[in-house]
């Protein structure tokens, strides 16, 4: 598994975990963040520190240290 910042824009992945203490974990949950959920990386910002993600038909910007919390699994070809 990956974490979600290692991520190449443009390539759909899936939620499988969240290493994050309580209050965080909750807030990434609430903004659709949750277990089995597409995501996909549409931009970084220019100091490298942030990264927008296409999550459930909204667009949300994370921070790397928020971003590298959440542990992906690669969209496979035929996966429903």
């Amino acid at each position: 598994m990956k974490n979600l910042y290692e991520i190449p824009f443009y390539q759909c992945v899936y939620v499988k975990e969240i290493h994050h203490h309580t209050a965080m974990k909750r807030r990434l949950m609430d903004l659709g963040f949750t277990i089995g959920s597409e995501i996909m990386p549409l931009m970084e910002s220019i100091s490298g520190n942030m990264r927008a993600f296409k999550v459930k038909g909204c667009v949300i910007a994370l921070r790397k240290q928020d971003a590298m919390c959440i542990m992906v699994e690669e969209k496979r070809d035929g996966s429903v």
